[in-house]
């Protein structure tokens, strides 16, 4: 099995730079996240984490799914590296941008929120109008081929975060409150946002000369553009909806001090999806760019990704399963030993999810990402009344099984789309 692994690796350099760079993004993540829970109660963990999961689904739904569309016009050599397109794109996010911070206020203004959650929504506003660009320079990055800079921008904003947080602890620790946790964790992505500025604007050749000046078809193209990528910012919208919404339904309908318990064994899950996370950060222009060659050289190429990522992951998860109650207590204390019987279940999400990415990306080729939309709206539809039913009958554990239930519905749908739209006959990993 190791030299199996080692193999792997070997012979994918490009997912072992990007690999590594998120393995060791996770782990400050993750420490992050230990150092919070040490030092604040259950319900103050799962207050902070819930707000800034719905600040985050505002700023990954302002995304919009520019980065698969630019990946999709590069591969057909649509989108050149000059100016004019580079424009383009930067209304595009200045008019969602728009739309998003609207919703994002109004929330403020008229949600469920007492003036704790709404100063820190304040503070997590910032991160709506960082990510986009964050996210753009990081698929730049990929369709360059550069993913030893990949891999840094990814670390970067793990390693500001965590410095900035162990200051914050060990030198002013009487200002230790969620207020201020929450200015750390924007500042620690202001100068990844402007390195991620530089990288976009070097990328299509922007600068002070060019920036202001229009061309009179721009505003065609940008209404084209809208249009080409509506099926792509649709299945953003849902794909956002349906990750962020887990913490949140169990923030509402249950309590904070429920969203801490889940966010505890969660974020170890989260840490293990690195394996996912670096499969679309290396392969996902490499779908696009298969998809339109030999079906049989992508199933190969799609067979191995999946066999890849269950012979990583398959062994951790067995030891995350029988050890968990350990891992909890060492690493959250007593405060937290009910996560480990969520975390007992939530483990065996892990092999579900690695195979449905790889076979989302996939999917997302496919017509401009309709079948990915059709898929996510089904499964996100599902997603929240199944939680909520579960949920008043089976409390935590109810979210957890939904979650599993879900996981499983999402790959059979990508399989029966694959099968029929794609592949026509037989399965993929079977």
């Amino acid at each position: 099995m190791i030299k199996k692994i080692i193999y792997l690796f070997s012979s994918n350099k490009s997912y072992y730079y990007v690999l590594v760079g998120l393995f060791a993004s996770a782990i400050l993540s993750f420490s992050s996240n230990v150092l919070l829970a040490r030092n604040f109660k259950p319900e103050e963990y799962g207050l902070f984490f819930s707000l800034l999961t719905l600040a985050m689904l505002f700023a990954n739904l302002n995304v919009s799914g520019i980065p698969l569309y630019l990946q999709d016009l590069i591969s057909k050599n649509i989108f050149k590296k000059n100016s004019y397109y580079g424009k383009i794109l930067l209304l595009i996010i200045l008019l969602f941008s728009a739309i998003y911070y609207s919703f994002y206020f109004l929330w403020i203004f008229y949600g469920p929120n007492d003036n704790l959650n709404i100063l820190i929504l304040y503070i997590f506003s910032f991160l709506i109008i960082f990510q986009p660009f964050i996210e753009m320079s990081k698929a730049l990055l990929q369709i360059d081929s550069q993913f030893k800079k990949l891999s840094i921008l990814n670390f970067l904003i793990n390693l500001l975060r965590f410095l900035l947080l162990i200051f914050l602890v060990l030198y002013f620790s009487k200002f230790l409150n969620l207020l201020n946790v929450s200015y750390v964790f924007v500042a620690s992505t202001v100068i990844p946002f402007f390195i991620s500025i530089y990288i976009f604007f070097n990328y299509f050749n922007i600068n002070l000369s060019n920036f202001f000046k229009f061309e009179k078809n721009i505003l065609r193209s940008l209404k084209n553009s809208l249009i080409n990528i509506k099926f792509y910012f649709s299945s953003n919208i849902l794909y956002f909806i349906f990750i962020s919404t887990d913490i949140l339904v169990i923030k509402y309908f249950l309590s904070d001090f429920h969203a801490g318990i889940f966010f505890a064994s969660f974020s170890i899950i989260l840490g293990m999806q690195l394996f996912s996370e670096a499969t679309v950060r290396t392969f996902s222009y490499q779908y696009f760019k298969k998809s339109k060659f030999n079906k049989n050289k992508l199933k190969i190429f799609l067979k191995k990704n999946i066999l890849f990522l269950l012979n990583i992951s398959i062994p951790m998860c067995i030891f995350v399963f029988f050890f968990s109650e350990l891992i909890i207590n060492i690493l959250y204390g007593e405060n937290y030993k009910y996560s480990s019987k969520i975390l007992k279940i939530l483990i065996f999400i892990i092999p579900l999810k690695l195979i449905a990415t790889n076979l989302s990306l996939l999917v997302i080729t496919i017509k401009k990402s309709l079948y990915n939309t059709v898929a996510m709206l089904i499964i996100t539809s599902f997603k929240i009344p199944l939680m909520i039913l579960l949920i008043s009958f089976f409390d935590l554990i109810g979210a957890v099984f939904s979650l599993i239930i879900i996981e499983i519905f999402y790959l059979i749908i990508l399989n029966f789309i694959i099968n029929k739209y794609f592949f026509l006959k037989r399965t993929i990993y079977g």
